[in-house]
């Protein structure tokens, strides 16, 4: 894109059992490219959409943060009505705004909330599982399932619960988690986590972590050797992606987001 640019942050949420992750992908539909094709379907620009975290296959948003920019400066309100017609109903674009000419949503990202969602007991609707972990054995110690969890407040080096990057070995695995909650309602648990940076499939082995707690196949007391590295998980895969919600994510230089 050559000459005068103008930047858009907008706030979207989507369906994530719809889509192959956010990044696009040859052939399979994508967060990323529906939004770029419905850009160029409702505007005839070509452009690269930015954003705050690359989801996986399944992964829902309720406030994913995006950024992109256009030769033009649009009207918003006539841009949002514009590309929410071309948009699936799987994905909703919840707020449009200019952005600072140097913002790129996937940085600069101060904290990011997310949330889990898990279902004690066979589920009495098929479309449960789309939207939650199903967990079939329903025998759960509350106290351990929320001690551990509650565990992983703090600053720790959470490279057993994040994916390896082999591109990256020296990559940072310390982060700082401010807010890590359990919720019961019902037969539903409601993880919440709110931290300043999280490391591919943190959150998901963070939940599988706890479940296995709370089944009596894991015991809390043992997060804190394993933060220093001093034992493995023995829940190697993370919860599934179905269940996984990206909440909201905060920048530094905006109020509100």
């Amino acid at each position: 894109m050559s000459g005068q640019s103008f930047n858009y942050k907008a706030v979207i949420s989507y369906d994530g059992s719809a889509f192959f992750g956010w990044q696009r992908q040859p052939g399979l539909p994508t967060v990323q490219g529906t939004m770029e094709d419905s850009i160029f379907e409702a505007l005839d620009e070509e452009t690269y959409v930015y954003a705050s975290s690359r989801t996986d296959k399944g992964v829902h948003a309720l406030g994913q943060v995006i950024s992109f920019k256009l030769p033009k400066k649009l009207n918003l309100i006539g841009m949002k009505s514009l590309l929410d017609s071309q948009l699936p109903p799987t994905i909703r674009i919840r707020s449009l705004d200019y952005a600072p000419e140097n913002f790129i949503a996937r940085f600069e990202s101060r904290k990011k909330i997310y949330s889990y969602i898990a279902h004690l007991g066979p589920s009495p609707s098929p479309f449960v599982h789309n939207g939650s972990w199903v967990i079939d054995n329903a025998r759960m110690n509350m106290d351990d399932l929320e001690k551990s969890f509650n565990g992983f407040v703090g600053m720790h080096d959470f490279v057993c619960f994040g994916k390896s990057d082999e591109d990256k070995p020296n990559k940072d695995t310390h982060c700082t988690l401010e807010l890590a909650q359990i919720e019961k309602k019902g037969e539903y648990l409601i993880f919440l986590v709110k931290g300043d940076r999280f490391l591919h499939n943190m959150v998901r082995r963070m939940v599988s972590f706890a479940i296995f707690c709370g089944q009596g196949k894991e015991k809390p007391e043992r997060l804190e050797r394993i933060f220093a590295g001093e034992l493995c998980l023995s829940c190697a895969y993370p919860a599934p992606p179905q269940g996984l919600y990206l909440v909201k994510v905060e920048y530094n230089h905006e109020k509100g987001v």
